[in-house]
């Protein structure tokens, strides 16, 4: 007898007896199906609508109307509240307004500063080349009476030194 026989046969006989048991639930499981309508059901609808109209009348009434009452009481500062809102928006926007004004005016002012020191500028650095120009041109006016001087007494000291030299020649010559 191998392990596989002997555990079919097992299975088959829980089968046999499942399937009996099954047979046998079948009647009571089909009648529990239906749903019989009788008096208890009409109790209970009655119960369910008197405990409806208790706690309508207890909880869900009383609830409504505190919720009512607070939103009527509610409605002004609500109303305030939406005034509020369009007030600070139009000041807001006011504000705004302002800002891009004095952005505009302190564009024009930085503008009007900045062409006035360029224009400082252009003045002050015309007047340095002018004072440049005209220290180069005494500069250049005295290294040319600087050099005409120079030029005269070299002129001056060459022809005593020629003189000089002469003297020594003719004298040793003539000597």
């Amino acid at each position: 007898m191998s392990p596989k026989s002997g555990s079919n046969a097992g299975l088959k006989r829980v089968s046999k007896g499942m399937l009996q048991n099954l047979s046998n639930l079948e009647a009571p499981v089909v009648q529990a199906g239906l749903v019989d309508l009788d008096g208890s059901f009409v109790f209970m609808l009655g119960l369910f609508l008197i405990f409806f109209g208790v706690l309508h009348v207890v909880v869900i009434k009383p609830m409504m109307a505190a919720h009512s009452k607070r939103h009527m009481s509610m409605g002004g500062a609500r109303d305030e509240a939406e005034a509020m809102d369009l007030k600070a928006a139009e000041a807001a926007t006011a504000y705004d307004a302002k800002l891009d004004a004095a952005r505009q005016e302190a564009v024009k002012v930085r503008d009007g500063i900045k062409e006035e020191g360029e224009a400082d500028a252009r003045s002050h650095l015309a007047e340095v080349r002018k004072k440049v120009a005209d220290d180069l041109a005494a500069a250049n006016a005295k290294k040319q009476a600087t050099l005409q001087k120079a030029e005269g007494e070299m002129e001056a000291r060459a022809t005593e030194l020629a003189d000089a030299i002469v003297t020594r020649l003719l004298g040793k010559a003539g000597g």
